[in-house]
């Protein structure tokens, strides 16, 4: 199979793997189109219980996913405690700290991402300039961990639901411009230090008890950029702007039409153009 159609089922997968189920077949219906083909791949993707035969016939897709960690595995001075979550950029675990003894969240990045020297430089500035926003609003990141060939991040754990949690219900006008003038915030803040997050969705963008914003993962969406790959596309599509959607140059005006997409789907249950479709 051609390099240029594993990159389009790795796209549409990645994309199906942020989406709960019942927005899942709507978005595949829609990025399939009349392709059959597609279709089939990514469904067997999806629903393969034989994960280790399927990753071996498709080495392609291997490459995207994470090392898989497991309770009471130490990575460096980190202690898995358990997985919280995941998403394209790769698997998240809770740990401890055992040299500070605090919980920490550890992001165990794939493979096909780390494995360029050129490409990890790119990725280890854009995440140590990320961790000296300072900004209330954004996720501290602690460090780079190196262990065994793959490559973690390790950063503040945020205790809290995501804003797609939020949006299963109504949200309230209040709490709609409570949460968008803190990521605004925290995107001025990062456009300030030319820092483009390039997937604001969300999934990323968490609440604390305490009614405190944290937008996720500033500097990690710029991991899979390649200066050597004029029209590489990241992100998640629904979200993206139609310049990012055609893989052109980028600067902050991208993360603010991807904002306006997600303060709509706040205030109405539905995106932009979503005939209807709904985020419940």
């Amino acid at each position: 199979m051609e390099r240029s159609r594993w990159n389009r089922i790795e796209e549409v997968l990645q994309n199906a793997l942020d989406l709960e189920e019942d927005a899942r077949n709507a978005y595949l219906c829609d990025a399939c189109g009349d392709d059959d083909e597609l279709r089939r791949e990514v469904d067997a993707l999806l629903q393969s219980e034989q994960a280790a035969e399927l990753l071996s016939e498709r080495p392609a897709i291997a490459r995207f996913l994470p090392p898989v960690l497991h309770a009471g595995r130490t990575i460096s001075h980190y202690r898995i405690e358990q997985r919280i979550g995941a998403g394209g950029m790769g698997e998240v675990y809770e740990a401890r700290d055992e040299h500070l003894h605090r919980v920490v969240a550890l992001k165990a990045l794939p493979a096909a991402f780390t494995s360029d020297p050129e490409r990890v430089r790119r990725f280890e500035q854009e995440a140590f300039a990320a961790s000296r926003l300072n900004h209330p609003n954004i996720i501290t990141i602690f460090e780079i961990v190196h262990e065994d060939g793959a490559h973690f991040i390790a950063a503040e754990r945020v205790e809290g639901v995501t804003l797609r949690d939020v949006m299963q219900h109504e949200v309230p006008l209040d709490q709609a411009l409570h949460v968008t003038m803190q990521v605004a915030a925290a995107l001025e803040a990062a456009h300030t230090a030319w820092i483009i997050h390039r997937d604001i969705k969300p999934e990323n963008v968490m609440l604390r008890a305490d009614s405190l914003v944290k937008v996720l993962d500033f500097g990690i969406a710029k991991l899979s950029d390649e200066e050597d790959a004029p029209g590489t596309i990241v992100g998640t599509v629904r979200y993206m702007s139609p310049e990012q959607r055609r893989g052109e140059p980028l600067d902050g005006r991208t993360d603010l039409f991807s904002l306006g997409i997600v303060v709509h789907e706040m205030l109405t249950g539905a995106r932009p153009g979503a005939n209807g479709e709904t985020s419940k």
